[in-house]
C-alpha cells in the first residue's frame, strides 16, 4: 500500500514538473478571476442574495412537509 501511494506520489510530481508552464498559467486565470470577483461587489450580492433566497424557500419547504406529515393519519 505504500508502495504504490510512493509511486502515485512520483508520477503526479512528474506530470505537475512536465506541466508546470501550464500549471503557472491555470494559477494566473485563477488569481485573475479572484482580483475580478473582489472588485465586482454586485457578483457577491447576487451569490449572498440566491443563498438567502434559497434559505428562505427551503424553510417554508420544510415547514410545509413538516405540516403535512402532521395532518397525515397512519
Amino acid at each position: 500500500m505504500i508502495v504504490m501511494g510512493f509511486i502515485f506520489f512520483v508520477i503526479f510530481n512528474c506530470v505537475l514538473f512536465a506541466k508546470w508552464k501550464n500549471v503557472k498559467i491555470a494559477i494566473a486565470v485563477i488569481d485573475a478571476t479572484a482580483d475580478f470577483f473582489m472588485k465586482t461587489s454586485r457578483i457577491n450580492f447576487v451569490s449572498a442574495g440566491y443563498f438567502w433566497i434559497s434559505a428562505v424557500w427551503f424553510a417554508i419547504w420544510m415547514t410545509s412537509i413538516i405540516g403535512m406529515l402532521g395532518i397525515g393519519e397512519f
